[in-house]
């Protein structure tokens, strides 16, 4: 009795079937983001950039799509929040314009 349980355990174990977990594709603002980034970093090299979220998407025309993103950037611990806005073509999937906007202290902590 003891061998066929131990039989059925691993007839069990050698059937047993493992699924890989396909992940599912990141959306499409995470390689905005990462411009967004990018572009924070040569536009205020001065700074630390802290974090980044994505805020948003506007469809502008067929030919015009706006990620926009708030960005928290740091420099002698003051902290500065500019949103960036990346401004993309979806037909050729390829970034035109990249354009910042500081917000003030006031406005920064009201978001």
């Amino acid at each position: 009795m003891l061998i066929f349980t131990f039989r059925l355990i691993l007839a069990s174990f050698l059937t047993l079937t493992i699924v890989p977990r396909h992940e599912p594709p990141a959306p499409a603002y995470v390689e905005w983001g990462e411009l967004a980034a990018t572009a924070i970093k040569d536009e205020y090299p001065d700074f630390e950039l802290k974090d980044y979220t994505f805020a948003g998407k506007t469809i502008i025309s067929e030919e015009r799509e706006q990620y926009t993103f708030k960005v928290w950037i740091e420099k002698n611990n003051e902290a500065q929040v500019v949103h960036t806005y990346v401004l993309i073509d979806p037909q050729t999937e390829q970034p035109i314009h990249v354009f910042f906007d500081e917000l003030s202290n006031e406005t920064a902590l009201s978001l």
